[in-house]
């Protein structure tokens, strides 16, 4: 379960069905889900990209060819990294306007 700065779920797990989305984007870590599916471990269509040990050009669309090549993403509620999506990012520095 990739978690916010604040605790809150950013993707417990990907869908392409009916279209690509995020599980629970933006609900309280807390919750258990429907079924308690947020408890389990289970078969999803991927992970967003922060949740891979590999690349960093690697993303759901990786996920996407493994699945379609046979193999299988497992979301595991087990593991809980905090994504602070700014610190992997390219650092910019803005000036202020002087005038």
């Amino acid at each position: 379960m990739l978690l916010l700065e604040d605790c809150r779920i950013q993707s417990a797990g990907h869908q392409r069905i009916p279209h690509p989305h995020n599980f629970y984007n933006g609900r309280s870590s807390k919750e258990l889900g429907e079924i308690g599916i947020l408890k389990v471990a289970r078969e999803c269509s991927g992970v967003t990209g922060a949740c891979m040990m590999n690349g960093r050009s690697a993303d759901v669309d990786l996920c996407f060819k493994l699945l379609d090549r046979g193999y299988r993403t497992i979301w595991t509620p087990f593991a809980r990294p905090f994504h602070f999506e700014t610190a992997s990012g390219p650092v910019f520095l803005l000036q202020k306007n002087s005038s």
